[in-house]
């Protein structure tokens, strides 16, 4: 057995126990499936934590190729950067709307969304966005005489109630313009050669140098159909498959993950015939 193939060998078992310290990333919690690789604008939706995970539930269909997502349909949302926006915007806004434009992956049947690009929305209910008080049946005696007052002092002064409203609105428009600017953190993998490491339940795609004097480097790649083929792949093959990809590198909690575009098995002396 070649030098090459031990390192191979060693690489794969090293990174495999790197298992061991993360929890898997868990398929999307619905059947509906988007075209792997689609490209989504003017996505509505709410956003919710389910124990590590972040969904999105859509409060407007969503269309694609003549089909749809129905409004209350639950999409998981990928590790990336821009969650990570989402997630400390969330903070500040929770239960409430955001706009999105983002990236469809599909894994083995199941749909989940890349976020390229988050807007706040504020929850109106009337033509100009401002959400409306509620409905009073009844007025506090004392709130309509200092009501009342208030209105003989400066007749053009703006209700109490409407302040607050505009001033929710506002703090509303600023995270949206926060979210439009939020550095992303992202960079383009091209051409890089590596091996696909099945470490369950996680697995990574490790870059191999081919006899450069160059560390390997590590990255999960997130679900999606690029990830299901080279699966495939490799399940056929007895032996390491490296191949040659291009994809986009984002990083979530101090992890770094790879969102796979395209793969193509890369040959050389040692596996032509195969």
């Amino acid at each position: 057995m070649s030098d090459k193939t031990d390192m191979t060998r060693q690489m794969v078992l090293a990174v495999a126990g790197l298992a061991l310290m993360y929890g898997g990333l868990a398929a999307s919690q619905t059947g509906a499936v988007l075209p792997d690789g689609s490209l989504l604008k003017g996505v509505e939706g709410r956003v919710f934590q389910d124990g590590e995970r972040w969904s999105l539930m859509l409060t407007t269909p969503v269309r694609y190729d003549g089909k749809a997502l129905d409004a209350g349909t639950v999409l998981e949302l990928l590790p990336s950067a821009g969650l990570e926006a989402l997630v400390t915007d969330a903070a500040f806004n929770p239960g409430g709307r955001y706009r999105f434009s983002a990236q469809g992956a599909t894994y083995r049947g199941r749909s989940s969304l890349f976020i390229n690009l988050f807007v706040p929305l504020a929850d109106a209910a009337d033509s100009n966005g401002i959400a409306l008080p509620p409905a009073s049946h009844g007025e506090d005696p004392n709130r309509a005489a200092a009501r009342h007052a208030a209105e003989k002092a400066d007749p053009l002064a703006i209700p109490e109630d409407i302040q607050k409203k505009l001033a929710e609105y506002q703090a509303t428009r600023q995270r949206s313009g926060q979210g439009m600017a939020a550095p992303m953190r992202v960079r383009v993998l091209l051409d890089q050669v590596g091996l696909l490491v099945q470490a369950r339940p996680r697995t990574f795609f490790v870059t191999d140098g081919l006899g450069q004097n160059t560390m390997p480097e590590v990255f999960e790649p997130l679900p999606c159909g690029t990830l299901e083929f080279m699966e495939r792949v490799q399940a056929g093959s007895p032996e390491p498959v490296r191949f040659r990809v291009a994809g986009v590198l984002t990083e979530y909690q101090g992890r770094s993950f790879l969102l796979l575009h395209r793969a193509v098995r890369e040959y050389d002396h040692g596996n032509f015939g195969q």
